[in-house]
């Protein structure tokens, strides 16, 4: 019979944790705090920055518009600067309340 205190584990490959927390550190230094806007300066919107097909994202920038148009453009505007290759996208969400929707993709082709 087996020992049902040990049975569910699985074992951690050595090294997997701190891979984790490397990967973790990485995505923290480039995380860019943003300026506060005064309330009712716009909608908050999030845009996560792909520049390869890994699927976490390069960059995540978090800024207020007053339009989805003026999202969209920095939207834009952040995928130029962002560095990596010429082919990158980002996926554009809105804030509601607690929670996100997606609004859109923005592509910059190659």
């Amino acid at each position: 019979m087996t020992d049902p205190t040990t049975s569910a584990r699985t074992a951690i490959p050595a090294g997997a944790v701190d891979q984790l927390l490397a990967e973790a550190d990485d995505l923290l230094r480039r995380v860019r705090p943003v300026a506060r806007l005064a309330p009712g300066a716009g909608d908050e919107y999030r845009a996560d920055i792909h520049t390869s097909p890994v699927d976490g994202p390069a960059a995540v920038v978090w800024f207020r518009a007053a339009s989805i148009a003026a999202a969209v453009a920095q939207t834009r505007a952040h995928l130029t600067v962002q560095p990596g290759p010429d082919d990158r996208y980002a996926e554009l969400y809105v804030r509601t309340g607690d929670l996100a929707d997606h609004l859109v993709d923005v592509h910059l082709g190659a």
